[in-house]
């Protein structure tokens, strides 16, 4: 048991680090270009994220885009590395208006708006076509609730699925209890959903340094992420299951977003969705190539036993349940466990059908 307690942690973490590929919604990070006035409205939006990493040119580009539309009278400034704190704090500062944007996890929003959470369950989830499923129909009852909250959801994504690494070889999930293996710091959801008392805590600054010296032999996180990080070079085996949905949600000041006028904020209204559905490619494809890129280094892909896979995702479900009513409703647990039991008897059929 203490194996699965463990497991599941590892799902939070990897929200975390999903984090790192999340849509995004826009920003600028180069020079402006030359303006006969100063923009009307500026918005500051906060990252966890470094500056240089593949993501910003991506926003980059899509600020262009806005800032223009908008004959520049917006314009976006970028707070990244965390210089404004860890998500927890910018999720505060976004309800307090003391920052207008933020780029967020799941995760990071468990204080103020914990039904987001019910994504993040351990073993809800077989595969990144799941939860785009789920995330789709379920994403407007979400954006109420944090609305409700003072938060604006911008874009909610799913970013796929991470896999584990290691620094040792692993034959199966029994194995993992005796490894070192890292977990993020705090979380009271973390702490309730895996009962864990084992793990090397670590900011997520600290990792490479922690793999580095042999403090953490076992991490998680998107293939790119894994790349931009530093951890490649000490990465010797990758495990390719689906062990957790990645989530990214950029979310706003939803007072803020209100009063910004009509002919403003419809640009966002009108290429948010265009703009995610395309970064979310350009991400997704990121991944694939920095995959690629650790098989060249000789990096081994690894398979964990079915049978494993299998207990893992039967040992999750007395967790849904008793996290029902503490931090997402009853209700939307059930409705998201039969939704995705007539998406899979769907595929069957498909399958069968071909």
């Amino acid at each position: 048991m203490k194996m699965f307690y463990f497991i599941k942690n590892t799902f939070h973490l990897m929200i975390t680090l999903a984090l790192c590929f999340t849509v995004h919604i826009p920003m600028s990070l180069a020079e402006p270009p030359p303006q006969k006035e100063k923009p009307q409205y500026v918005i500051r939006i906060g990252t966890v994220l470094p500056a240089g990493v593949s993501f910003t040119k991506y926003v980059e580009k899509g600020a262009r885009e806005i800032e223009a539309l908008t004959d520049y009278r917006l314009k976006f400034e970028l707070y990244p590395g965390g210089v404004l704190g860890d998500e927890h704090t910018m999720v505060n500062m976004v309800r307090k208006g003391e920052l207008d944007t933020a780029i967020v996890s799941s995760y990071g929003l468990e204080e103020v708006f914990p039904e987001i959470l019910v994504l993040s369950l351990p073993g809800l989830f077989r595969d990144e076509f799941e939860l785009d499923f789920i995330l789709k129909k379920y994403g407007p009852l979400l954006t109420q609730h944090a609305r409700e909250r003072g938060i604006e959801i911008l874009s909610l994504s799913s970013i796929g699925c991470s896999p584990m690494y290691s620094t040792v070889p692993i034959s199966g999930l029994h194995e993992l209890g005796t490894k070192k293996i890292m977990r993020l710091k705090k979380s009271e959801f973390m702490n309730w959903s895996t009962g864990w008392h084992f793990g090397i805590p670590l900011s997520i600054s600290e990792v490479e340094t922690a793999l580095s010296n042999g403090k953490v032999e076992v991490v998680f996180g998107p293939p790119a992420f894994a790349v931009v990080s530093g951890w490649y070079p000490y990465i010797r085996y990758v495990y390719m299951e689906c062990f957790a949905p990645m989530i990214g949600v950029v979310i706003a000041n939803a007072d803020f977003y209100r009063n910004i006028p009509d002919e403003i904020g419809s640009v966002f209204k009108e290429l948010i969705p265009r703009q995610q559905e395309t970064n979310l490619k350009r991400i997704r494809r990121d991944n694939e190539i920095a995959m690629l890129g650790l098989m060249k280094r000789g990096v081994k892909i690894t398979q964990i036993p079915t049978e494993d896979m299998g207990m893992m995702f039967a040992s999750s479900k007395p967790f849904w349940d008793s996290g029902a009513g503490k931090w997402y409703p009853r209700e939307l647990l059930d409705d998201i466990l039969r939704d995705l039991e007539a998406y899979r008897a769907g595929q069957n059929r498909m399958e069968n059908k071909n």
